[in-house]
């Protein structure tokens, strides 16, 4: 699988939510933002995750673009997933 951009905090979620770094924070920062993790960070409902299998923090695997976002609603709220516009960083 090819590498992707990782997923930091304030990045949009395809629904337009907002990456946010849940409790304990991720403490690894990428341009001064956290990196978000699967199974704890959130953006609008948890971040599922599916493509990064190697990269991890604080025992989580790290986000990456087009991970899955748990359904939260209705529309773009169904099955959305993560977004960057991040060039610089990237797992797989």
């Amino acid at each position: 699988m090819a590498a992707k951009p990782i997923i930091t905090e304030g990045d949009l979620a395809t629904c337009d939510h907002v990456i946010f770094s849940k409790t304990p924070k991720s403490n690894l920062f990428f341009n001064g933002r956290r990196v978000a993790r699967i199974n704890i960070d959130t953006a609008g409902g948890l971040i599922l995750g599916s493509h990064n299998k190697r990269i991890f923090i604080n025992g989580r695997r790290v986000s990456v673009k087009d991970d899955l976002i748990e359904d939260h609603g209705d529309d773009e709220h169904n099955a959305p997933l993560t977004d960057t516009n991040n060039t610089g960083g990237i797992a797989g």
